[in-house]
C-alpha cells in the first residue's frame, strides 16, 4: 500500500528542502516530485503502522512542509493505493488489451486479408512488448503518462501496419497470377 498526497503551493516548490523536513519529522521514505507545474507536488510514502485515516496524515505533512519552507501549501487530494487495486487494474487492463487486439484482428481480416491480420496483431504486440521491456529495464514506473505513450505507440504501429497491408493488397491485385512471395517483393 502507498500513500499519495497531492499538494499545491503558492510559490515554486523546494523539493529537496521538503524531503529533508519530512525525513526529520519521522516520515519514512518520502518521495516528492513535481507534476503539472512547479507549484504542484506529489508526496509518496509507505503507510505507517496502524494508520486509519488520511486526513490526519494530510494535516501532519502539510504542517511540516509549511513550517519548513513557508510555502503556504494546501492539500488537493489524498489517496491510498494498495496491491488489490493494482492487481484489479492490471487484470482489467490485460482484458481490455486482449479485446482491442482481437478487434484489430477482425477489422484487418475483413478489410484486407486474414493472412495479413495475424502479422498486424503480432507487430502491434511486438512493439508494445519491446517498449515495456525497455521501461522495465530502466525501472521506469508505469503511470497514466506512460499508458498514454503506449497507446500512441499502438496507434503509430497500427497506422504503419495498415499502410503496408494496403500496399500488399494492391500488389495482389496487380499480379493476380503470381505467388505470394512475388506479390510481396514486386515494386
Amino acid at each position: 500500500m502507498v500513500r499519495l498526497l497531492k499538494l499545491r503551493s503558492k510559490n515554486p516548490a523546494e523539493i529537496d528542502v521538503m524531503r529533508d523536513a519530512l525525513q526529520k519529522a519521522g516520515f519514512e521514505e518520502p518521495m516528492l516530485q513535481n507534476f503539472g507545474s512547479s507549484h504542484d507536488i506529489m508526496v509518496r510514502m509507505p503507510p505507517a503502522e496502524g494508520e486509519t485515516g488520511g486526513q490526519v496524515l494530510g494535516s501532519q505533512v502539510l504542517k511540516v512542509i509549511n513550517e519548513s519552507t513557508n510555502q503556504n501549501a494546501a492539500v488537493k487530494r489524498i489517496e491510498f493505493v494498495g496491491p488489490s487495486v493494482g492487481a484489479d487494474l492490471a487484470q482489467t487492463g490485460a482484458m481490455a488489451l486482449m479485446a482491442a487486439l482481437l478487434s484489430i484482428l477482425v477489422y484487418v481480416g475483413f478489410r484486407f486479408e486474414w493472412r495479413l491480420a495475424a502479422g498486424v496483431v503480432i507487430a502491434l504486440a511486438h512493439d508494445v512488448i519491446i517498449t515495456l521491456g525497455i521501461l522495465s529495464l530502466f525501472h521506469i514506473e508505469i503511470d497514466l503518462t506512460i499508458v498514454a505513450s503506449l497507446m500512441s505507440v499502438i496507434g503509430y504501429s497500427l497506422n504503419d501496419s495498415i499502410v503496408v497491408s494496403d500496399r500488399i493488397r494492391e500488389n495482389f491485385r496487380k499480379i493476380r497470377r503470381g505467388t505470394l512471395t512475388k506479390s510481396l517483393t514486386c515494386p
